[in-house]
């Protein structure tokens, strides 16, 4: 079951993380979702903490670039 989670964040963050979903064609809501669910599984967790991570450096990467809505 899916349930409505609100959260406050910074903008900046926001926008890089829309880009990187639109880029990987996720939703936000389901990025989140994923990168929850890895952080908290039981087997794999080193690995996934290293993807996620992996991640973050792609996101953060692109600050310098323009987002546009």
């Amino acid at each position: 079951m899916d349930t409505k989670l609100t959260l406050k964040l910074n903008q900046e963050i926001i926008e890089r993380a829309k880009l990187y979903a639109s880029d990987k064609k996720l939703s936000l809501s389901r990025l989140i979702e994923n990168y929850l669910n890895a952080l908290t599984a039981d087997q794999n967790k080193v690995q996934y903490f290293t993807a996620m991570r992996a991640n973050c450096n792609i996101i953060n990467s692109r600050k310098g670039k323009d987002f546009k809505h």
